[in-house]
């Protein structure tokens, strides 16, 4: 049965990627939520989607030139309305500390180059030492960071997330399955825009769980549930239940 992901927790409804967000999710009725870790000048893992806060928050400066007690200053509640005054970046292990309350968490892990192995590790031991007993996935759209993830633990599961472009057509599309196999990873993170029943079923018949993103119409939510979709990443989990249970 396909699992809905609240994407960056329930953004409409509060700021997102903070708790206030992933709260909303579990109200929402949301199976798991999907957020992005970073990590700052001081090897602190924080939620934050953005490489800069200067969208999200009443700052502006770039995620690893802060300290974590700095990002803390910040107010990452105020741009979404007042309600959400003072909200404050959360940490991974202050995500990890709700994350009981869902079935699974996706965890994207934004590339940091020169710093790739050390964030990745930062994250391994944290969901680790948390306990989730949840299903957890590890994602990025970087390769380097997936590779690195299997190397330090290869019984976790790894989703590649790919962008519109890369299965815009069914030669690429397919090349891109190549990949995910050849690099024997557990899930692939495609866009809805251009998937394709066949591309869920050859991702099956190799025992790939296919997580969508960028299902948020009514055509595109009906249209990835009758694909197959394991898991499928939403602003809109409301709606997708709606259409579950219609």
């Amino acid at each position: 049965m396909t699992k809905i992901i609240s994407h960056r927790g329930a953004f409409k409804y509060a700021p997102q990627n903070t708790i206030p967000a992933f709260l909303k999710a579990f109200e929402s009725g949301a199976n798991g939520i999907e957020f992005d870790v970073q990590m700052t000048k001081d090897s602190e893992l924080v939620i934050c989607h953005d490489y800069t806060i200067n969208e999200t928050s009443n700052g502006k400066g770039k995620i690893k030139d802060f300290t974590l007690d700095e990002l803390k200053n910040f107010d990452f509640g105020i741009k979404h309305s007042p309600e959400f005054k003072n909200t404050r970046i959360p940490t991974l292990k202050e995500v990890l500390e709700i994350a009981s309350k869902f079935e699974i968490i996706n965890i994207e892990i934004k590339s940091q180059a020169e710093r790739n192995e050390e964030i990745v590790r930062k994250v391994i031991d944290c969901v680790k030492a948390n306990d989730f007993t949840g299903d957890v996935v590890y994602s990025s759209f970087d390769f380097e960071v997936l590779k690195t993830i299997q190397k330090l633990d290869d019984t976790l599961k790894i989703g590649a997330l790919f962008t519109t472009a890369d299965f815009s057509r069914e030669n690429k599309a397919m090349k891109n399955i190549e990949k995910v196999k050849a690099n024997s990873f557990q899930a692939i993170h495609p866009n809805a825009r251009f998937l394709r029943r066949q591309y869920v079923e050859e991702c099956h018949k190799n025992n790939i769980m296919v997580n969508c993103w960028g299902a948020n119409s009514v055509k595109k939510i009906g249209k990835m549930l009758d694909a197959g979709c394991d898991l499928i990443i939403t602003d809109e989990v409301e709606r997708v239940i709606q259409i579950t249970q219609s």
